[in-house]
């Protein structure tokens, strides 16, 4: 008798594990907006191979593969889409970028260029070309790309669509300052803001840090002086947990 309800409890959990693991893979990759698939991906995520084996690719999923202590660098690779210029100190900015947030260095780098010919404002379906074209080009745990300009919100300077890219609108930044220091420090704080999408980081109300949305979308030129520049306490203590 005592065998036998050991027997029926093992094939009840055995049935309950086969209901249980496709409906979790459900919530995660297709409803990860309801409070239990929330909570699922937020434990899922932890592991760099689920996130892999489950092809979890929205901003914030690769999270933890950036702020693991066990890998020392991050590979870093940065695109120009049709010859989009970028600041030629780039490299010092995401080193410091790395450095300021989870704590590592550049390892390899790569700078590229892709041809992708569309001279008008490029759409989310855009977007993803680019990026494959992108990937399938070079492998890096970042990709860092300059474009044009989004066709959804042409005033955005920067966007994530994916866990491991940021897409930088040139075209956008320009209208808003041509050249000189504050060009050169919308395109930094623009990256440092998509950086933060990266690592989970949602929008901030306070106007003095890089997570606020007035650092994504500019309805008008800023002023040098107003832009944040670091990020908050509150915006480290939330990736460090």
């Amino acid at each position: 008798m005592i065998i036998k309800t050991i027997k029926l409890v093992l094939a009840t959990l055995l049935i309950l594990i086969i209901i249980c693991i496709p409906i979790s893979i459900y919530l995660v990759r297709f409803n990860n907006n309801s409070f239990i698939g929330r909570n699922i991906k937020k434990q899922v995520i932890k592991d760099p191979k689920l996130v892999e084996i489950l092809n979890l690719d929205e901003p914030g999923d690769g999270r933890y593969v950036y702020s693991d202590p066990a890998i020392p660098s991050v590979s870093v690779s940065i695109y120009s889409v049709d010859n989009k210029p970028y600041n030629e100190r780039i490299t010092l900015w995401v080193e410091d970028i790395m450095h300021s947030t989870v704590n590592k260095k550049i390892g390899e780098f790569y700078e590229g260029d892709i041809n992708y010919g569309k001279t008008e404002l490029l759409t989310d379906e855009s977007l993803e070309e680019i990026y494959k074209l992108i990937k399938s080009d070079s492998k890096s745990d970042l990709y860092i790309i300059f474009t044009g300009s989004y066709a959804e919100k042409p005033s955005s300077v920067g966007l994530v669509i994916k866990r491991d890219a940021i897409f930088i609108f040139n075209d956008a930044i320009d209208l808003l300052s041509e050249k000189g220091y504050v060009r050169d420090l919308l395109e930094k704080t623009t990256i440092m803001h998509e950086w933060g999408h990266l690592l989970g980081l949602e929008h901030i109300n306070y106007s003095n840090c890089i997570m606020n949305e007035m650092a994504e979308v500019y309805d008008n030129p800023p002023v040098g002086k107003n832009l944040p520049t670091k990020y908050c306490w509150e915006e480290l203590n939330n990736i460090k947990n």
